[in-house]
């Protein structure tokens, strides 16, 4: 929501992880380079694109309200634990046709 919302990143965004080194080093050589900007972990640009991308196109890209994507976005971040459980897995939200 702070990306969404405009604001500074936080330190605990997408925080360096030993994951990375699979990235930079995998165990089997990619050769496509076409897959090259997948392979490239950039918290900032991350953090950037939702940014640049805002509340209001977040809507219109996915279909929701801006209210609707509060809800979800607040729905998931903070209660997810309470909704899901320890040990269930959370069933994404959808929009009904």
């Amino acid at each position: 929501m702070d990306a969404i919302d405009g604001k500074e990143m936080t330190d605990g965004f997408c925080r360096p992880t030993p994951l990375q080194d699979l990235y930079k080093a995998p165990p089997v050589k990619e050769s496509d380079a076409a897959t090259r900007s997948d392979r490239t972990i950039d918290r900032t640009a991350v953090w950037a694109r939702f940014v640049e991308t805002g509340r209001r196109n977040l809507a219109v890209a996915n279909g929701l309200t801006t209210e609707e994507n509060d809800e979800l976005l607040h729905t998931a971040s903070y209660r997810s634990h309470d909704l899901a459980g320890p040990h269930r897995p959370i069933t994404p939200l959808a929009k009904s046709c």
